[in-house]
């Protein structure tokens, strides 16, 4: 298991998100997480996000990997299969 660094703020709200092969639809999510995270952060505070890619075989990973880089609140997880 890998996984992307965070900094060590506490959030008040985590939201899990499993990913299997999702290249293709990954940049509509991460567009759609930044309407809700928005949304989210007047009620809630700050959102984490955890995106946990399970072995998946195309590209998913590395755009997790990148999304994860640019939003502080994001972390990726990736296991192999």
């Amino acid at each position: 298991m890998t996984h992307t660094t965070r900094n060590q703020t506490s959030y008040p709200l985590s939201i899990v998100i499993p990913v299997y092969n999702e290249e293709a639809v990954l940049p509509v999510l991460f567009a759609a997480l930044e309407n809700t995270c928005a949304k989210l952060l007047k009620p809630h505070g700050p959102v984490e996000i955890v995106l946990v890619n399970d072995g998946s075989t195309d590209k998913s990973w590395e755009l997790i990997q990148a999304y994860c880089r640019c939003h502080s609140g994001c972390v990726g997880v990736n296991f192999s299969r």
